[in-house]
């Protein structure tokens, strides 16, 4: 995923890429939390990095663990972009600014849930924003390269 779709669309960002993988298919248990907040402290402590500049993107599972590690976390992100996630949690209590990409072909995550969070999320007063992008299909992951790098100047945007 880092080399055929996160490389590609952020690199311009310069951006430090921390990429840990989910133990046991789910985001939301303690083991998973503990390893994947030690990790981005490690990160933290290790290099220079600013930390009004840390995002959590991910793509199809990643991008379910995106809506999680925001909602649950939102102190440690600056924005979240899921990529074909499917949203977890509710929209009430969400703070970070997102920025979904979501292909309305998807045939493993349908795009209906995500628009949903989006448009409730707007309805809140939040920073939401979708790319809806035509003719991908969910294992075609590197033609989601060109949506998730319209997330660029969005972020530059925000980050100002």
């Amino acid at each position: 995923m880092l080399e055929l779709l996160i490389r590609p669309a952020l690199t311009e960002l310069g951006a430090i890429i921390v990429a840990p993988d989910s133990v046991d298919g789910a985001w939301n248990g303690p083991q998973n939390e503990r390893a994947v907040n030690a990790l981005l402290d490690a990160a933290l402590k290790t290099y220079s990095v600013d930390p009004q500049k840390v995002i959590v993107t991910g793509f199809s599972m990643g991008g379910a663990g995106t809506w999680h590690w925001a909602s649950m976390f939102p102190e440690r992100f600056s924005a979240a972009i899921p990529i074909a996630g499917r949203p977890t949690g509710s929209a009430s209590a969400w703070r970070v600014p997102v920025f979904a990409v979501h292909s309305r072909n998807d045939e493993v995550v349908p795009i209906g849930p995500a628009q949903k969070r989006i448009e409730e999320l707007k309805q809140r007063g939040r920073n939401a924003e979708m790319v809806v992008l035509t003719g991908i299909a969910h294992y075609e992951t590197g033609r989601y390269v060109e949506g998730l790098r319209r997330a660029v100047p969005w972020l530059k945007e925000l980050w100002k």
